[in-house]
This record gives C-alpha cells, sequence and structure tokens, in this order.
C-alpha cells in the first residue's frame, strides 16, 4: 500500500529575500519519511508538477493522520527559511480501495497567519482604516501630481499613485516621499504595513513604516493599468464658457480660460486656525466676467493682463453672486488666447478713433466687440469716412466674426437682414 502526492504550484508566496525573491521548494514529511521537491529560482509563484510515492509498509492509514507540508526558501549560505506551511489530514482517504483528493492549501506561516497575498478586490472589500502586514503586489500605472498641505502649523506633501494587479486598479497616497525611489511608472511592487482606507474607491496610504520591496514584473490587463493611470492623473473638468459657469450647480469642478482683468491684494486669512493666503482676480472671456479666488501658493504670483487656463476650479457662491475658487488639484496655466467663433445680429455700433465696438445680439446675449476701422470699411467696401452712415443704413446685420477675447479678428459674415 502506497501514498502517491502530486505538488503542482503555489501563488503569491511572501518574499524572504531583501534583493531579489526568494527560490522555493517544498518539504513533505509523513510518519517520519520526507520528500523535497526541486528549487525553482527567483519566483513567488512557483509550478513544480512534481509526483512522490510514499510506501505505507502495510500499515493503513488512520483518522488522525496527516501531512506536513512546508515552503521553505532555499538559501547558498546558511539555513533555509520558512516561507510557509500547512497541516494535511488525510482522513477522506479512508474509505478504502483507491483513493484519490484534490486539495487547495492555504499556507501560514510559522505563527499560523495567512501568508497568501491579498489583492485589490479583496481588500476593497474590507470596512474601516487599519494597517496591514499581509503583502499586497502590485503595479505602478503612474506617478500623479504632488500635493501640499498643512498639520499643525507644519507644511507636509503627499503624492498620488494609480496602482493595480490582476484583479483591479486602486488610489495610492505617498506620505513618505523616499518610497517614491522604487515605485517608478511600470515598476512592480510588493507593500508590506501600508494602511488601507476604505473611502470612495478605496485608498492605499503609504507612510514611513511601509515596506515597499522591488519584485519581478506581473501581467495586469491593460484596461486596469488605464484605470490606474487616470487615477494618478485624473482628466481637468470639462472647459466651460464663464457664461455657463455661471448656470452651474455649486460645487460643481469645472475649467475656465480668459484674460486677467484685474486683481486684488492678497490677504490672509484664518482656515482651520491655520494662517492660509488668499486672492481674488477677475477673469474675462468672450462671454462674461467672474471672481475667482485664488489659494495659498495660487495666490503668490501676479498674473494681471495674462491669458490663463484653469484647470479644475470649483464653482461657489456667496451674496448670490456666482465665483469659482481653486482646489488642491487646480493647475494655472499662461497660453495663447484661442480664436473662436461668435454669431448673432449686429444692432449697435459706436465709432471710436482707430476701432468700431459692435453690439452684437444672440438671443438674450449681449456682446461688445470691437473691430479695427479698416477692416470694417473693407467689409462694407467703403471709405473710412462712410463707415457711420454705411452702418445706420445697414443695421441690423446678420454678423459671423472670429474673435479673440472681444476682439474681432476675422469678418466671415456682416450683411443686411431680411
Amino acid at each position: 500500500m502506497s501514498l502517491q502526492l502530486v505538488v503542482i504550484k503555489a501563488t503569491n508566496l511572501p518574499n524572504a529575500e531583501k534583493f531579489g525573491e526568494s527560490d522555493p521548494y517544498v518539504s513533505i514529511e509523513f510518519q517520519g519519511i520526507k520528500k523535497k521537491t526541486e528549487v525553482i529560482k527567483s519566483n513567488l509563484n512557483p509550478v513544480w508538477n512534481e509526483t512522490f510515492d510514499i510506501d505505507l509498509k502495510g500499515n493503513g492509514l488512520t483518522a488522525s493522520d496527516e501531512l506536513q507540508v512546508r515552503v521553505m526558501d532555499w538559501e547558498r549560505v546558511g539555513r533555509n527559511r520558512l516561507l510557509a506551511q500547512c497541516k494535511v489530514p488525510l482522513r477522506n482517504l479512508l474509505r478504502g480501495g483507491t483513493q484519490s483528493e484534490s486539495l487547495n492549501l492555504s499556507l501560514t506561516d510559522g505563527n499560523g497567519r495567512p501568508t497568501q497575498m491579498l489583492t485589490v478586490t479583496k481588500l476593497k472589500g474590507n470596512k474601516g482604516a487599519k494597517p496591514y502586514s499581509l503583502p499586497l503586489k502590485l503595479k505602478v500605472c503612474a506617478i500623479g501630481t504632488t500635493q501640499k498641505y498643512v498639520t499643525d502649523g507644519e507644511k507636509k506633501e503627499y503624492t498620488v499613485v494609480g496602482l493595480a494587479d490582476t484583479t483591479d486598479a486602486i488610489k495610492g497616497m505617498v506620505y513618505d516621499s523616499s518610497k517614491l525611489n522604487n515605485m517608478q511608472a511600470s515598476a512592480t511592487i510588493i507593500l508590506m504595513n501600508y494602511i488601507f482606507k476604505n473611502e470612495n474607491e478605496g485608498t492605499v496610504v503609504i507612510t514611513k513604516t511601509t515596506k515597499v520591496l522591488k519584485t519581478a514584473q506581473m501581467d495586469v490587463p491593460e484596461h486596469l493599468i488605464e484605470k490606474g493611470a487616470a487615477i494618478a492623473n485624473p482628466p481637468p473638468a470639462a472647459t466651460l464658457a464663464l457664461r455657463d459657469v455661471k448656470r452651474s450647480p455649486v460645487k460643481t469642478l469645472v475649467s475656465v480660460k480668459g484674460r486677467i482683468i484685474s486683481e486684488d491684494m492678497a490677504k490672509t486669512v484664518k482656515v482651520r486656525g491655520q494662517d492660509v493666503t488668499v486672492k481674488t482676480v477677475s477673469l474675462k472671456d468672450n462671454t462674461d466676467t467672474i471672481k475667482v479666488s485664488l489659494w495659498r501658493d495660487l495666490a503668490e504670483p501676479s498674473f494681471v493682463g495674462k491669458f490663463l487656463q484653469m484647470t479644475n476650479v470649483v464653482v461657489t457662491a456667496f451674496n448670490d453672486e456666482i465665483s469659482i475658487s481653486s482646489t488642491s488639484k487646480t493647475d494655472l496655466k499662461e497660453c495663447d488666447v484661442p480664436m473662436t467663433v461668435v454669431k448673432g445680429s449686429a444692432i449697435g455700433f459706436e465709432m471710436k478713433e482707430l476701432t468700431v465696438s459692435i453690439l452684437l445680439c444672440n438671443g438674450d446675449e449681449f456682446q461688445e466687440l470691437e473691430a479695427p476701422v479698416q477692416m470694417i470699411a473693407d467689409t462694407l467696401s467703403c471709405q473710412l469716412e462712410d463707415i457711420e452712415e454705411n452702418l445706420q443704413n445697414r443695421i441690423p446685420m446678420k454678423c459671423v466674426f472670429k474673435i479673440k477675447d472681444t476682439t474681432i479678428h476675422i469678418i466671415d459674415q456682416m450683411e443686411k437682414e431680411d
């Protein structure tokens, strides 16, 4: 009578090495008889597919018989180290005749704690905020922005990263910048001693006590890598005209473009007991003007006269006046004034020395635009001194202009309405 064993594979073994990965093998012991597999070098998901026969020497199995299975890390110098272990009861093989059973075994460490790595999906199934020592193997999808904050008067910062495994993607917040040395984009890492916060889509918090270990590359589905990258660097909020911003609900995140036409002096206010700098500026595009509150570092530079793109600002309201405010995700970038197309009916005008101011009506909306006098004369096919008479005779006129800010650069159409 004999007992035949097939050792197939192990998955997500802990890594006992500071550099590289463990060299695992399996040791099996039964009634003083020992068997072991070959060593597989540098692999935390080894596949053995090895068969062993144990001669029972005519003795039958009892209900208390069990196999002792250990997964060891082979060491060239020194003692081999225990990675994981389990006991396999054989009571189910006592029915007589030839019996077989396939088992998926959960391994534990020397203290009886599970050794199998967590996955992102399993982690997200947990509640609350608490530390974890179980290893979590992840691919770094992207490194995001570094955010600054103040705690008890001390300036601090954290960096957002996008992480993923084969089950899902998750947000990471790195509070110790030295950990980023092992977290380059596309690197595969193992985290230990991290904190998981089950809020929104879940967050892995990486602190000074967190271990960030390099490991062999892990294949992650492309859609999860893209999801992780979007977590680290989310696309900016939609860009709206200021006229539409003023119609948006309070707390809506938007992006805007326009020219800073004025700004107030920066001032210091108390926010949660801390001194914070804020400055109010006026932003103008070709549809409207709005006040913008710029906080902290964004309040320091002067932007008057510059055309800016502001991403991820939030709509606010005070005393029934709609304004916008910068957030921790806001980015300000100077850019070229875009050319936009406006259509409407020219219903009034004012002659100036070098330009003509035209009042354009489109439904319930009105815009005052300016064009060089020579451009108007060329469009109307008249002399400069005849512009006023020609406009009075033709208004209202159907118009299509290409403009930058409130200046007309190209006249596509300007003709008397039927």
